[in-house]
């Protein structure tokens, strides 16, 4: 009997020493909630140093909650069921202040149903609950976005960052959208599977990059950083991650890009409708925009006309291919200012039927003055973002160039096409007049021709039908008129002849006669002529006595080489 009070005697002590030495604050009351009995933390969770003076104030169990309403969902509870587990509530201490509490509370009952007593614990979570007010505030405040998924790919948290950066309104929107993230907002799913491949061979990633699907199907860039959690025996339960929107800051780098590379194409190109189509694809992958087109004024007149596009159906392009000076369209496409806006029925009823959604109408300047439209549309984007508007003023000051360089090139054409024209006239004119100086060289040379030929045969004739029956004459016997007058006929007959002897030609001199003539004006005598000539000193007397004949002066004193000098 001893042993067995010993026994119960060593397990009371057990027992009082736990509940003196835990942690967790222990207690009981009456029937009516006066606390009877506590451990030594409770008192101090209530503020109290020592466990006599809790229990000598006469507190009430019902004091202890921060909130009436709270205190009569408990006792509620307990009358109902008998019992409140793991409810996290406020307790007011005896000092005025407030803890957060996890409270366990139980009743016993008599055969009746009437409250004995409550016993219970209080465990103080204070700390804790501040730990994950804290998290809670950095969860909903964030700017970066924060969220909870599971291996397969659905959504189980996120923060109200991440639900913006998405473009839904609400967690239960983007969750509906999430039930698998990889086909659903993933641009490549491929992305999705890398991912997948390294957290679960790392248990981490860090600095992943996503591009995925926003609300209204713009692109979002994304760098992921997320871990594994795991329970006890080691499976993954989900993933948890933060995500920075890093879509302005790889836009501005996409765009200083293509900027460059556009710069490089352009400064390749010679083709002007080449350098159009270039800046066209630029300018609406730039803006994120499906379609687009460049309208020009047109050279007679204000009216714009369509020179390039890309996208537009061909009902479109028919209907606005030209727009007239003057018209609403005319209007806003001539504005200095960017005018973005969503077409409408009344407003832009050729974009609305089309089903466009945005419109973004850029002017394009020369000199302070609009000289053309850049004009994008789309069917899914409702907005454009700053950057991209940047980027599309870089691209209307090149575009701006472009359309200078067709309207000198254009001018350089005309001006080559009439030149062309005017020097294919002056061609044939120039043909014409050389082919009429070729005639008249051909007849003014047979006129020569014609006159040596009629010198000739007058000298041949004057000299051998006529001065030769004149010598006869003199050497007849005449009286002195007779002889004046025949004197006078050979006179005149020489001076007829003179003008034509002033040419060789005229005298019908052989090539071997033309030889002797020039070594006769050269001085020479008739034996050096007959040395040069390798012939007889006779030969060459009988020569010279031939030209003299043939001039004419072979029965007078004239002196050959006087008369030749002179010819």
């Amino acid at each position: 009997m001893s042993e067995q009070i010993k026994d119960i005697s060593n397990k009371e002590y057990n027992y009082r020493r736990v509940y003196e030495n835990t942690v967790e604050g222990m207690f009981r009351t009456d029937a009516d909630g006066q606390f009877v009995s506590a451990n030594a933390a409770f008192a101090r969770m209530y503020g109290f140093d020592r466990l006599d003076d809790l229990i000598k104030k006469g507190l009430h169990f019902g004091n202890i909650y921060a909130d009436s309403k709270e205190r009569k969902r408990i006792n509620k509870l307990l009358h109902d069921t008998g019992r409140v587990l793991n409810l996290e509530t406020k307790m007011h201490t005896q000092v005025g202040g407030v803890k957060w509490v996890r409270l366990n509370v139980r009743t016993e009952k008599d055969t009746n149903g009437r409250i004995l007593y409550y016993e219970g614990t209080l465990e103080d979570i204070t700390e804790k609950k501040h730990a994950e007010d804290k998290y809670w505030n950095i969860f909903f405040n964030a700017t970066e976005g924060i969220f909870q998924v599971t291996p397969e790919g659905r959504l189980l948290n996120a923060n109200p960052a991440l639900v913006r950066l998405h473009g839904f309104d609400s967690l239960e929107e983007l969750s509906k959208n999430c039930m698998d993230v990889g086909k659903q907002l993933h641009v490549n799913v491929k992305t999705w599977y890398e991912y997948l491949e390294l957290i679960g061979k790392n248990g981490h990633v860090r600095d992943h990059l996503w591009s995925m699907y926003r609300k209204d199907g713009s692109i979002a860039w994304l760098l992921i950083n997320a871990r594994a959690v795991y329970d006890e025996a080691g499976k993954v339960l989900y993933h948890e991650g933060t995500v920075q929107d890093i879509t302005e800051k790889k836009n501005m780098v996409d765009q200083i890009l293509m900027q460059r590379d556009l710069a490089l194409k352009l400064a390749q190109t010679g083709d002007v409708g080449e350098g159009l189509t270039l800046i066209l694809e630029t300018a609406v992958k730039a803006s994120g925009m499906e379609s687009g087109g460049i309208w020009l004024k047109k050279n007679e007149g204000e009216d714009l006309e369509l020179i390039s596009s890309i996208g537009l159906s061909t009902k479109m392009e028919k209907k606005v291919r030209v727009i007239t000076a003057g018209s609403s369209p005319w209007q806003r496409m001539m504005n200095e200012k960017h005018i973005l806006m969503i077409p409408s029925a009344e407003s832009m009823p050729t974009s609305s039927e089309e089903g466009y959604k945005y419109s973004a109408t850029i002017p394009i300047l020369h000199d302070g003055q609009v000289i053309a439209s850049f004009n994008l549309f789309s069917r899914v984007k409702e907005t454009i973002s700053e950057q991209a508007l940047v980027s599309l003023d870089f691209l209307t000051g090149q575009l701006g160039n472009i359309i200078v360089r067709i309207e000198v090139q254009q001018k350089l054409e005309q001006e080559i096409k009439t030149r062309t024209e005017a020097e294919k006239a002056l061609y044939t004119e120039q043909q014409g007049l050389e082919e009429a100086n070729i005639a008249l060289k051909v007849l003014l040379r047979q006129r020569e021709k014609d006159k040596e030929e009629l010198e000739q045969r007058f000298v041949s004739n004057v000299n051998e039908l006529v001065l030769p029956y004149v010598e006869k004459l003199k050497k007849n016997r005449l009286d002195g008129l007779q002889r004046t007058t025949l004197g006078l006929i050979e006179a005149n007959l020489k001076e007829i002849l003179s003008p034509f002897r002033h040419n060789l030609r005229n005298f019908n001199l052989t090539p071997r006669q033309l030889e002797i003539v020039s070594l006769i004006k050269q001085g020479r005598t008739t034996k050096e002529i007959s040395e040069l000539l390798s012939t007889t000193k006779d030969a060459i007397d009988k020569q010279r006595f031939i030209i003299r004949k043939k001039l004419g002066v072979n029965n007078d004193k004239t002196n050959l080489r006087s008369l030749l000098l002179s010819l």
